[in-house]
């Protein structure tokens, strides 16, 4: 390979002498050198010489003799033959020594090492792999780690190009916006402005502007009230006068608040409402326009409402079909069937004479009576009084005008009694539509009108205004009765069956509820609280107990809760369950009534009058001041009683049996008192359901103020059931299946 290298170079050098590019005292410096690689002076033939010309000579080079090697510089070569080699003559093997290469060996290209300066010279160039542009185009060097790539040329211009793509550096001329600007002062120079009066979206206006002076009107614009001068003081509940002057609209409060949405507005604090919507029951009662946005709320039974067994006040049906049976004469009916018949009455329809009336009619038969007097015939002479003949729809003949008297010789000229005409027939229209509009305005309440006849002018002035609506002054839904007066309203019904939930809509919308009377409790009372597995801390339930064994005790697998005094050895205990002492007062519009499911005890001794007791009690545990029931050893007794002593004539009951279910209920409005009895047989019923009979049956009686000189406990009141003893040991104890407190309608 070495020997390669020297051939293609002394080749060169001999073409670059051709072309006198090269001294050629270089190429004897040059063969020199390649004394490194083991080469011997060359000993040039002529045949090697001609070779080395043709060679040239294809490559372009042009010989020239002047720079070939001179003879002297090239030994050992002789004319004729080679008489030796290497000092050898004869069959001459030559060795890499012989030839001056002793150091080379016969290796592959690819094996072949290379010098120490050869691999120091390596050392210092390059080595690696080329960085990418993501790998050079950073913005932070924060993690980055070196990894001894190399940065290319072009990677280089690219990372140049992205470094000018920065914000973060500005060419040396360059240009910012307006909002870029944050700091410094600007020349005025450098500003755009406007000449006087010329108006523009990029410039701005000088000082001496003739649209900046003061006397000049100001556009459409706001103001804060802060910036309003004003007397008064200024808040959400009051409003601007036009004297200036910051004051309360009158109805106090400045007025009622927006709700925040649409509906009907119930007040539930001072200036403070919110919307309500009236509801109904499906299939019972419909509303239309409930909220009454679009229209006034309109109440009506629905359609699908099947009805109930029966009515006692039917009050008027506006509309609708009947479809029952036939309504006898004495109910204002016919008592007869007339289907597919009409009769079309415009009014009333009176006979005088106790006479039938039949009227006969050949065919469809359409007669307008007179007003008053006697119906001509058609035949017979007779005297037609007061009487008016159409002359457009009538023809009169064979009638001589000496037979009719006050007739006018001549018509020509004249008009019908009723007639019209057209404008071109008005002398004076325009007057006659002023006049008319004045009479179709009518001035009311806040507006007032002037109209001159004369010119033709009405005026209307309106007063009154702003502020809004008054404060109706307490809670409820909101009814305007005048200009800017407000009341506060509450729904009523005037029936049991319709019962209305949150009737001022204050907390909730109100809620309309038919209630069938046969059925429902709803129909009755209002329920304040029912329970039929009786707890403690539910309703309006508490406990009061003392004496030895005395207490609750509640079971978890029924509903049943037992109630008294276990037998212990203190001989006087007592315990109440129900409200507190102080749960009702009575008033004139104020009735409540109790009613318990009580299984009752066995009594052993029979030593105590007042075992067990039900109703209203003024004294908690004390079975001696009440009205209602008390449970004697056998019997149930209905009393008013202030003291032992003092006790209102007894309303009997029912024999109490031990171990049997009774329903017991008291009203009570401070004035009367009703007492109501019967055994409880049936499954515990629903306390929305009415279980008394509706005849009457189970009421025991009434207890009236004054009954045999006693008067009612006074109150307050708590309701509830209680047991008390007085002397012995044995137990006091009642099973409570059910309870219910209600207010009476």
């Amino acid at each position: 390979m070495k020997k390669l290298l020297f051939y293609f170079a002394l080749l060169v050098t001999h073409i670059s002498f051709g072309q006198g590019k090269t001294p050629a005292s270089r190429f004897d410096s040059a063969m020199r050198a390649q004394g490194g690689l083991g080469l011997t002076p060359v000993k040039f033939t002529t045949t090697y010489q001609q070779k080395l010309d043709s060679l040239a000579i294809k490559l372009g080079a042009k010989r020239d003799t002047s720079a070939m090697i001179p003879a002297n510089k090239i030994t050992g070569l002789t004319s004729g033959n080679v008489l030796s080699v290497a000092g050898r003559t004869g069959a001459v093997v030559l060795t890499k020594t012989d030839v001056g290469l002793g150091n080379v060996d016969n290796t592959s290209d690819l094996s072949k090492p290379i010098s120490t300066s050869a691999q120091a010279a390596i050392n210092t160039k390059l080595t690696g792999t080329g960085a990418s542009d993501a790998e050079t185009q950073i913005s932070s060097s924060s993690g980055v780690i070196e990894d001894g790539k190399f940065v290319s040329r072009l990677k280089l211009f690219n990372w140049w190009a992205w470094v000018k793509s920065l914000n973060e550096f500005a060419l040396a001329t360059h240009t910012h916006s307006a909002s870029a600007i944050t700091a410094g002062t600007f020349d005025i120079a450098r500003l755009p402005v406007t000449a006087s009066g010329v108006s523009s979206t990029t410039a701005l206006v000088r000082g001496d502007d003739s649209r900046l002076s003061d006397s000049r009107t100001p556009t459409t614009h706001s103001h804060p009230v802060s910036q309003i001068t004003a007397t008064g003081t200024a808040s959400s509940s009051t409003y601007l006068r036009g004297d200036g002057q910051w004051a309360t609209p009158s109805g106090g409060g400045g007025g009622l608040s927006d709700p925040g949405g649409n509906g009907l507005l119930a007040r539930n604090a001072l200036n403070s409402t919110v919307a309500r919507s009236l509801d109904g029951v499906t299939d019972r009662i419909s509303i239309t326009n409930p909220d009454g946005v679009t229209a006034n709320p309109q109440i009506d039974i629905s359609p699908n409402y099947a009805g109930q067994t029966s009515i006692t006040n039917v009050g008027t049906i506006g509309s609708g079909t009947w479809q029952g049976t036939a309504i006898a004469a004495q109910y204002g009916g016919t008592g007869v069937n007339n289907s597919g018949k009409t009769i079309t009455l415009g009014g009333n329809l009176t006979t005088s004479g106790a006479f039938n009336t039949t009227l006969t009619v050949g065919a469809s038969t359409n007669v307008t009576l007179p007003t008053s007097g006697t119906l001509a015939t058609r035949s017979g002479a007779e005297i037609l009084l007061n009487k008016t003949i159409d002359a457009n729809n009538n023809t009169l003949s064979n009638i001589p005008q000496s037979a009719v008297s006050g007739l006018a010789t001549s018509l020509a000229g004249k008009a019908n009694a009723t007639h019209t005409h057209v404008s071109t027939d008005v002398t004076d229209f325009n007057e006659a539509v002023d006049d008319r509009v004045n009479d179709l305005i009518v001035a009311g309440t806040g507006v007032s009108k002037t109209y001159n006849d004369a010119t033709g002018v009405l005026s209307l002035s309106v007063t009154g205004g702003g502020g809004g609506l008054a404060d109706p002054g307490g809670n409820g839904i909101a009814v305007r009765t005048s200009s800017g007066v407000t009341v506060p309203r509450s729904l009523s019904s005037a029936s049991p069956g319709l019962v209305i939930t949150n009737p001022d809509g204050v907390t909730a919308n109100p809620t309309f509820t038919l209630v069938n009377p046969t059925t429902k409790r709803a129909y009755y009372e209002q329920v304040i609280y029912a329970s039929n597995m009786l707890a403690l801390g539910t309703g309006p339930l508490t406990n009061v107990s003392s004496g030895s064994g005395a207490g609750l005790n509640f079971t978890a697998e029924t509903p049943i809760g037992y109630l008294g005094i276990t037998t212990g050895t203190s001989a006087t205990g007592s315990s109440f369950l129900g409200t507190d002492q102080n749960y009702y007062t009575p008033g004139s519009s104020v009735k409540l009534a109790i009613e318990m499911v009580i299984v009752i005890p066995t009594f052993s001794d029979g030593t105590n009058t007042y075992q067990a007791y039900m109703g209203f009690t003024k004294q908690l545990g004390n079975a001696g001041n009440y009205i209602g029931w008390n449970v004697q050893t056998s019997a149930f007794q209905g009393r008013s009683v202030i003291s032992s002593a003092t006790q209102g004539t007894a309303i009997t009951g029912t024999t109490a049996t031990a171990g049997s279910s009774y329903r017991l209920r008291i009203e009570y409005d401070g004035t009367t008192a009703k007492f109501y009895l019967k055994p409880e047989t049936s499954i515990l019923s629903d306390t929305d359901d009415w279980p008394w009979a509706l005849d009457g049956s189970n009421v025991s009686g009434t207890y009236t103020t004054g009954v045999a000189g006693i008067t009612f406990p006074s109150g307050p009141y708590a309701l509830g059931f209680g047991f008390y003893k007085a002397v012995g040991t044995s137990s006091r104890i009642g099973g409570i299946k059910q309870i219910v407190i209600s207010k009476m309608y």
